[in-house]
């Protein structure tokens, strides 16, 4: 997937990391860890959708950088971007 980015009146080709198959995707994602909120110390809020978490509602954290959000929120991220989207590391290898 590329993307022509007009910028200075030039011509900036940018790329994006994109699975090439869905199905791997969704694999990967059913992997993920799914478990229900428990309020901690701090107020934390999904940098995704900018609503805190309740109690009792589904969250993910993710493998590499354990970084939270709804599950609906990072599942739906996962599957156009391969990076956290708060500190962009990678997700899943290839």
């Amino acid at each position: 997937f590329t993307v022509y980015v007009l910028r200075n009146r030039r011509r900036i080709l940018m790329s994006r990391t994109l699975f090439p198959h869905n199905n791997l995707v969704n694999e990967q994602l059913e992997n993920l860890d799914e478990f229900n909120y428990i309020k901690g110390d701090n107020n934390e809020v999904c940098c995704i959708c900018l609503n805190e978490y309740l109690i009792e509602e589904k969250v993910i954290t993710l493998p590499r950088c354990e970084h939270l959000f709804h599950s609906q929120c990072i599942k739906s991220w996962l599957r156009q971007s391969n990076t956290c989207p708060f500190c962009r590391m990678v997700v899943f290898e290839n």
